[in-house]
């Protein structure tokens, strides 16, 4: 009596020799010795008798011994039957896995088996399940619960392979050695299809570049020792000597960067040596060897591209082609950020909006994407506004942005859209004191809101637009508004405490107000003269605001040196450069300096000159050089153009915003200079030599402050013109001497 097997092995045999009729029945049997084994033969043959056709169909819901066998009998000749596909990919291959009752294959799987882990609520492939709950492939791993004891170096890990049912860790696992076929030595191999290869080999024959081995590190909980300097124990580097040290506290090594000389920590190795992270992105231009146009580095005298200085070959972007370094799947940043824009501007119908197409091109416009791209992902609220804009859920006006706040965000992206000519031009500054200051009285009593919006009206903001209509206002104006204004608020709401009114105020509560708060309190005699005038309270006396000692100006020799050292160390920025010497040379305030635009700079008779007065101003050098280098700088930045079509010479994040005060004099801080010490230096000795005329001709300043300079540094009109009558009269001296002796 025949077995089980042998009447399946029949079955299926006469099944496919009626869809086969040519294949002999030896070879069939052959095919289906080779494809299953006996145990799955039964399965098999329940899976394909009901309906034969199955072999006949690409999509049927084929088993892997389904697959195989049919790939045996095409091997043999047969003509009929049709592999089957993937459910999802359509490849014809070996179909191991089922998803949503379909036969797909391992990759397919792999992609759609994704979840949110229960560990790290990410959403990430699933590679097993704690209670029924799915957990990813990284968690599943750093669970203790699943590490062993190593056989060989006895350290809790989780187990890469087992020997003799023995874990064995990974960094202990030795990966069996083969003759590589193209090398010729014994190593582990890479890949062992369609030929047997080392790593070395496979870098080279199938990928077409060398593969470089990372060097093995011990185990990492042998790494683990007190830290000599914080005391944690931790992960040390000089773990087998006297004092190790923990990553954060040894940091990263340093070496001498061979672009700008410094000692940095090594961001890279190139052939050329060691790179710092400054210098490791480099900036747009050509090279000096291969005349390649791209990002080149500093090298000696020379500028030369990353491929001439040893950096690892990039990968070519798959959209534009470029070789320049990748940012995300394949595409470089500019491309990257191309694809971001498209999706974050479309419309409800999916198309770009008209009006948001010059802010797209001129993002991309920058020298380097990879800032725009960090700054969408870092300011959610900036994109999400940019978003809500395109689909029309916020209207694209300067209203719009007045109720969304000035947060740093916000007032980035409105002077985006300015600048590209998505929104009109407008007074940012004093703009942003109107939606100020409704948010400012809702927060005050009802009693006070009247008062306080009549004194911010009639004097506090008519003061403002007399300086706006001169373009003078600047954000330090702003903050003189709000000041006085607060103050105001605080001496009601002191009154009301003291059980007084405006009316009832007296002269000794006032003085018990100045002398209880800080100097800021000096700030409410504008208040204070403003209510009076108003017929609101009775005359009363508020004396000046208590200011402290002026700034010392630097000496001499202390002057000097920073001179010399903007003079002749490159490694400072051009920028500082200028502003520094404007600073010490001129006695330029940080908030003028700021302001400077390209148009400021002009050539008179081959002689660089700044206009910061009614007079132009000639440079020495090399500041005149700095300067037409720092001119030709800006006007190649999209941020630094203003609406007018001039070009700011030290510009802000903002675009057509010049940098703050702040940051400008933080930024002098860093080479030794204190801006108000640098520029009563310069001051004093200017105006020890020039009349008040001539200091407010050339340096812009008012004739009063030059008067006062004047009379501090012991100067007046009379001696200049006595110094010039000496020098005229010592002049002819001089020449009627020279007229004797030719006589």
């Amino acid at each position: 009596m025949p077995t089980k097997t042998e009447r399946n092995l029949e079955t299926l045999t006469d099944i496919i020799k009626t869809i086969e009729p040519v294949l002999k029945t030896k070879a069939i049997t052959a095919a289906i010795h080779t494809a299953t084994e006996p145990a799955m033969l039964g399965k098999l043959v329940r899976s394909i008798a009901p309906n034969p056709k199955v072999l006949l169909d690409a999509a049927a819901p084929a088993m892997p011994a389904h697959t195989r066998l049919v790939e045996e009998l095409l091997k043999r000749g047969a003509q009929h039957v049709v592999r089957p596909t993937c459910a999802l990919c359509g490849e014809a291959v070996l179909l191991e896995y089922k998803f949503e009752n379909r036969r797909i294959c391992r990759e397919c799987y792999t992609k759609n088996l994704k979840g949110e882990c229960c560990v790290c609520k990410r959403i990430k492939q699933i590679c097993s399940r704690i209670d029924g709950k799915p957990r990813c492939a990284a968690c599943h791993v750093r669970d203790p619960r699943n590490h062993e004891i190593c056989s060989i170096c006895k350290a809790l890990a989780y187990p890469r392979v087992r020997r003799n049912g023995h874990p064995v860790c990974q960094l202990c696992y030795e990966p069996p050695k083969h003759l590589c076929t193209e090398c010729g030595e014994i190593a582990p191999a890479h890949t062992t299809e369609p030929r047997v290869l080392c790593r070395e080999c496979y870098g080279v024959v199938i990928l077409g570049k060398p593969v470089r081995a990372l060097p093995r590190v011990k185990h990492r909980p042998m790494r683990q020792r007190v830290c000599a300097t914080c005391g944690q124990k931790r992960l040390c580097t000089n773990f087998l000597g006297d004092e190790p040290r923990c990553t954060d506290c040894a940091g990263r090594p340093t070496s001498e960067c061979v672009s700008c000389g410094r000692e940095r920590p090594v961001q890279a190795i190139w052939t050329i040596g060691t790179v710092c992270n400054g210098c490791y992105d480099g900036k747009h231009g050509v090279c000096d060897r291969c005349a390649h146009d791209g990002l080149v580095i500093k090298y000696g005298a020379e500028a030369i591209c990353h491929k001439c200085a040893g950096k690892p070959s990039q990968s070519i972007c798959v959209d534009c082609g470029h070789r320049e370094g990748l940012y995300e799947r394949g595409r470089c940043a500019r491309c990257v950020l191309d694809r971001k824009l498209m999706e974050l501007l479309r419309d409800p119908n999916g198309e770009i909006v008209t009006a948001l197409t010059p802010v797209k091109q001129l993002l991309l416009e920058h020298p380097n994407s990879e800032p725009v791209l960090g700054w969408l992902r870092k300011s959610p609220k900036a994109a999400q506004v940019l978003g809500a804009l395109a689909r029309r859920e916020l209207e694209l006006s300067h209203a719009t942005f007045d109720r969304l706040g000035d947060t740093r965000d916000i007032s980035f992206l409105r002077s985006l859209l300015m600048s590209s000519g998505a929104l009109p031009e407008r007074s940012h500054s004093f703009s942003l004191l109107l939606p100020w200051l409704e948010r400012f009285l809702s927060r005050c009593t009802a009693e006070h809101r009247p008062v306080l919006s009549a004194f911010a009206q009639w004097h506090v903001f008519r003061r403002l637009r007399e300086k706006a209509g001169f373009g003078d206002i600047t954000e330090s104006s702003n903050r003189w508004a709000r000041a006085r204004l607060r103050c105001a608020a605080a001496f009601l709401k002191y009154l009301d405490v003291k059980g007084n009114t405006l009316k009832s105020c007296h002269q000794a509560l006032l003085d018990e107000w100045l002398a209880s708060g800080s100097t800021s309190a000096y700030l409410v005699r504008d208040f204070v003269f403003w209510a009076y005038r108003r017929n609101l309270m009775q005359q009363h006396i508020v004396p000046l605001r208590k200011v402290k000692s002026p700034v010392e100006p630097i000496d001499v020799e202390a002057r000097w040196t920073v001179i010399r050292r903007l003079i002749g160390d490159d490694t400072i920025s051009t920028d500082l450069r200028v502003a520094g010497g404007l600073n010490l040379l001129f006695g330029q305030q940080a908030s003028r300096i700021a302001r400077l635009t390209d148009a400021h700079v002009i050539s008179i008779n081959d002689e660089t000159c700044v206009v910061l007065g009614r007079e132009p101003l000639p440079l020495p050098e090399p500041f005149g050089r700095l300067i037409l280098e720092l001119v030709e700088l800006r006007r190649r930045q999209k941020r630094a153009r203003l609406p007018s079509g001039h070009f700011l010479l030290f510009p802000g994040k903002n675009y057509g915003k010049p940098t703050t005060i702040d940051v400008l004099t933080d930024r002098f801080q860093t080479i030794g200079l204190t801006a108000r010490a640098g520029r009563n230096a310069a001051l004093m000795e200017i105006a020890s030599k020039l009349p008040a005329a001539v200091l407010r001709d050339l340096l812009g300043v008012h004739i009063n402050v030059a008067v006062a300079w004047n009379r501090a540094a012991g100067h007046s009109y009379a001696s200049y013109v006595g110094r010039l009558k000496r020098q005229r009269d010592s002049q002819r001296r001089r020449w009627k001497r020279r007229r004797s002796n030719l006589a």
